[in-house]
């Protein structure tokens, strides 16, 4: 690769091998670089393929207003998270982090508390999200010596739920409702909590967070599980999961105002049964 423009010491726009621009990032990658030089392949940490233009325009508005290192933080926040994930992130995830994070420590040092209505419901759809923004906030305290509370860490797993999901943060926002009113209603109909460490809370979280996508996305299962004789049979066999089921579905299109299929009903339906089944008989631990 060789350098195309220098935007810090720390990331420029390149020319890769197949003459497209890319943005590099890695400490000292660009420092004392100009229009032309190779790049030093060992210095470079992350590589932005998408977009690289509106990219490198947004990087050289932010980082007229965000101190360059918000972006090293908020890098580290992005690496840790693909990690934990095991997911890559949106390339412009980078950015909204060093935004978000440069004013949320603009606000605390000023003594301006924002809360996150969604703090609870975040925390119970997006525990793995929330614990990275815990991480995060941690890492922010480090570095800039402010201290700041688990709203944040909230905002910041929103951020990484939209940078997994490809979404925009009101979309995000909205699985996370979707999500969270589900396993309240779940809890509620079964008359107990939901134990984190079991298995079978652990796959409806999952199933949940796909569900949710795919109501919001207008996706259809598509697989014809939902023929008459099935959804009688999953009707009479389960009757009690076959309930919780449908006020989910009854919540979910009342605060959405969108379709959802039968199929999705009947995928619903067993796995609320199968948790059901596991909390009566104790369950399974996570390990």
């Amino acid at each position: 690769m060789k350098i195309a423009k220098v935007l810090n010491n720390n990331i420029a726009v390149a020319v890769n091998d197949y003459g497209r621009d890319v943005i590099i990032m890695g400490r000292g990658v660009a420092y004392q670089k100009r229009f032309g030089d190779p790049v030093d392949d060992a210095l470079v940490e992350r590589i932005f393929h998408e977009n690289a233009d509106d990219l490198s325009a947004r990087y050289k508005d932010l980082f007229g207003h965000v101190p360059e290192e918000y972006f090293d933080v908020a890098a580290t926040i992005v690496g840790a998270a693909e990690e934990r994930l095991s997911n890559s992130l949106s390339e412009s995830l980078l950015f909204v982090l060093a935004d978000h994070i440069h004013f949320a420590v603009q606000r605390a040092s000023q003594g301006i508390p924002i809360t996150n209505g969604l703090l609870d419901e975040t925390r119970m759809a997006y525990a793995e999200e929330y614990a990275i923004g815990k991480e995060a906030l941690a890492l922010i305290q480090a570095t800039f010596g402010v201290a700041m509370p688990d709203d944040e860490a909230a905002f910041v797993a929103l951020h990484i739920v939209e940078g997994t999901l490809g979404a925009t943060v009101e979309e995000a926002v909205s699985l996370t409702r979707i999500v969270a009113g589900s396993l309240e209603i779940i809890a509620a109909h079964l008359g107990r909590d939901l134990p984190r460490e079991s298995v079978d809370v652990y796959r409806l979280i999952v199933h949940l967070k796909l569900f949710a996508r795919r109501v919001l996305m207008g996706e259809k299962e598509g697989i014809g599980l939902a023929d008459g004789a099935l959804m009688r049979s999953i009707r009479t066999s389960y009757p009690e999961a076959f309930r919780c089921a449908n006020k989910v579905i009854r919540a979910v299109r009342k605060d959405t105002r969108l379709s959802v299929s039968e199929d999705e009903r009947i995928y619903l339906t067993i796995h609320i049964e199968r948790l059901r089944q596991s909390l009566l008989g104790g369950g399974e631990a996570m390990t």
